[in-house]
C-alpha cells in the first residue's frame, strides 16, 4: 500500500465501488488463471490478493471529493 501522502499530493483518484470476493471465489479463479496463463495469450493479471468485483466505476474524483464519496457509499 501507498502513504497517504502519496494521495494526498494527487489531485485526482481513480474511484470505484467494488466488493470483495470470498477466498473459495478468489482460489478457483488463481487456478484458472494458472489454467489460461499456459494457453500463451498476452494478457497480464492482477494479483489474487487484489481480485474484486467493480460494481461501479466513478472515473477521476477530486481527492478532496472522496470523503463524500465515501460516505454516500456507505
Amino acid at each position: 500500500r501507498l502513504p497517504l501522502a502519496h494521495f494526498l499530493s494527487m489531485q485526482n483518484l481513480r474511484i470505484f465501488l467494488a466488493i470483495d470476493l470470498a477466498s473459495g471465489v478468489k482460489s478457483r479463479a488463481s487456478d484458472l488463471i494458472d489454467r489460461w496463463s499456459e494457453s500463451g495469450a498476452a494478457v497480464r493479471w492482477e494479483p489474487v490478493e487484489r481480485m474484486h468485483l467493480t460494481l461501479n466505476f466513478l472515473g477521476e474524483v477530486a481527492v478532496d471529493q472522496t470523503p463524500v464519496v465515501c460516505r454516500v457509499a456507505k
